[in-house]
């Protein structure tokens, strides 16, 4: 089985914005981001640490 790529918090906040999101605020490293769409979509995305996809 091959290993999944480490995604930092700002790739992942990047990725997020090009699928739509955009970002409402920050505060100290959390990044809060929104869609609205038919229902409105609110997430906190942390910049401090590296992500393995899948964890």
């Amino acid at each position: 089985m091959t290993s999944l790529p480490t995604v930092s918090g700002r790739e992942c906040v990047s990725a997020l914005v090009r699928a739509g999101f955009t970002v409402v605020r920050q505060r100290g490293s959390h990044i809060v981001l929104r869609r609205d769409e038919i229902l409105t979509r609110k997430l906190s995305c942390p910049t401090t640490r590296n992500w393995t996809a899948g964890r």
